[in-house]
């Protein structure tokens, strides 16, 4: 039998390798605040995910039956995974936040039970299950799942950097807006390719396989430099809804003067040129003024 390989499957080759190569770097980096176990499974997840439909493209699966069910293919893994790492990333992971990952789980559960049948039988059952309602219930299903969890992470962010901006400075809060374009290309490309699955059309297949292989390396850039953004809790309890009703609480026995730690403030930050500094924040401002955090939040 001859297989069909195409230059829309050597571009998802090249994809599926690099963001293997990607996700096994992330998972295995040891750099300080640096949660990437979760973010190196969604790149090992994004490229193995990849695999079902290149052996499907080439005709693998009908020479090699054997093939059919690999467990690689779990759709239900990849927002997951952002989901966690993005806690993660903002220090805010809680046990329960792990319950997004049982259906993968399960997913792969059931798929490593299909692929342990004899080929014949895989075979027969795949040949039944396309397109058949199971198949479109289990996309269906998966399709709502990316999308639920696809929104919880950009309000999930979006939270965080309503308390980020006045702590941080602009240049860090800006780091975490790269996360928000990869959940909402994640979830477009994702929604696009069930709405043409329909279709066999070689032009919109190579513009998807380009538009992986770009967005693999870029999300893997962004990844591997990305530090946590930590916020000390006092901030994220200390600041009302509405801002303009911010009121200091002054201890009775605490004589503060704000005219002198602010000229300490300013002439710290001229002399030194802390300005300069883009991982400025107002932790280690406080620290170089000798002043509490929270009595620079005051000023």
């Amino acid at each position: 039998m001859h297989l069909d390989f195409t230059i829309t499957n050597i571009i998802d080759i090249l994809a599926m390798l690099q963001a293997i190569v990607i996700g096994v770097i992330l998972i295995f980096s040891n750099a300080k605040k640096k949660p990437t176990l979760f973010f190196g499974l969604f790149m090992l997840s994004f490229g193995l995910g990849g695999l079902g439909s290149f052996i499907e493209d080439t005709g693998l699966n009908i020479k090699y039956p054997q093939l059919i069910f690999m467990p690689t293919d779990v759709m239900f893994l990849s927002t997951a995974c952002v989901y966690i790492y993005i806690k993660q990333l903002i220090n805010r992971l809680k046990p329960v936040d792990y319950i997004v990952l049982i259906p993968a789980l399960l997913e792969v559960v059931l798929f490593s039970v299909l692929f342990s049948f004899n080929a014949e039988y895989k075979e027969k059952l795949y040949n039944e299950l396309i397109g058949s309602i199971t198949e479109l219930l289990y996309y269906l299903i998966v399709l709502i799942f990316n999308i639920y969890l696809v929104i919880i992470c950009l309000i999930t962010i979006n939270k965080h950097n309503i308390n980020a901006n006045n702590y941080y400075s602009y240049v860090v809060v800006k780091r975490l807006k790269w996360i928000k374009f990869a959940l909402i290309y994640f979830l477009s490309i994702v929604s696009i390719m069930f709405v043409f699955v329909a279709f066999e059309n070689k032009v919109i297949d190579l513009i998807f396989s380009l538009a992986d292989l770009v967005f693999i390396y870029w999300a893997g850039i962004h990844g591997l430099r990305q530090y946590t953004v930590d916020i000390p809790e006092w901030i994220n309890s200390g600041i009302d809804d509405d801002v303009s009703d911010v009121r200091i609480t002054k201890n009775k026995n605490e004589d503060t003067n704000y005219q002198d730690i602010y000229a300490r403030i300013v002439s710290k930050i001229e002399k030194d040129s802390l300005y300069k500094n883009m991982t400025l924040n107002l932790s280690n401002l406080a620290d170089s003024c000798s002043v509490s955090a929270r009595k620079v939040s005051e000023v």
